[in-house]
C-alpha cells in the first residue's frame, strides 16, 4: 500500500469512529464535533484524490486511438466522461472535470518517473565516464612508467 492508501485508511477509521448515525453524532461533545471537521475534510480530499486517479486510469484506458478496444467503448459507455459519470454518480460536467484532473495527475506522475529515470541514467553515465577517465589516467601513467624504464 502506498502512502495515499495508508492515509485514506487511517482517516477513514478516524471518521468511522465518530459514529454512523445522527444519534451518535448528536452525542458528541462540542469539542469532538469541532475536532471531527479535520478528519472529515481529510477524508473528502483523499476520496476525491482517489476518484481522480480512477478517472485518469479510465481516460488512459479509453484513449481514442484504442477505438472499440478502449475500456469505455468495451463497456458500452461511449466515452470516458460517461464512464466516470456512471462510476461516480457525478454530473457530466463534474465527471469531465474529474477526468481532466485525473489525466493531469497521471501525466505529472509519468513526467516525474521519466525525470527520475533520466537522472539515474545521467548519474550512471557520469560514473561510467569517471571510471573511463580514471582508467585512461592509470593507463597513461603505466605507459609513462614503461617509457621511462
Amino acid at each position: 500500500m502506498n502512502n495515499l492508501a495508508l492515509e485514506l485508511t487511517r482517516v477513514a477509521v478516524a471518521v468511522a469512529a465518530l459514529g454512523g448515525s445522527s444519534a451518535e453524532f448528536g452525542g458528541l461533545s462540542d469539542v469532538a464535533v469541532l475536532a471531527a471537521r479535520g478528519p472529515i475534510a481529510d477524508l473528502l480530499w483523499l476520496s476525491n484524490t482517489v476518484a481522480a486517479l480512477l478517472a485518469g486510469t479510465i481516460a488512459r484506458r479509453s484513449r481514442p486511438e484504442l477505438g472499440q478496444s478502449g475500456l469505455a467503448a468495451r463497456y458500452v459507455l461511449g466515452n470516458p466522461t460517461l464512464m466516470v459519470q456512471d462510476v461516480t454518480g457525478l454530473s457530466r460536467m463534474e465527471a469531465g472535470q474529474l477526468l481532466a484532473v485525473g489525466v493531469l495527475m497521471n501525466d505529472t506522475e509519468t513526467a516525474e518517473r521519466r525525470a527520475a529515470d533520466a537522472a539515474r541514467e545521467a548519474e550512471l553515465a557520469a560514473q561510467v565516464a569517471a571510471e573511463a577517465v580514471a582508467e585512461a589516467e592509470r593507463e597513461a601513467a603505466r605507459a609513462a612508467a614503461r617509457a621511462a624504464a
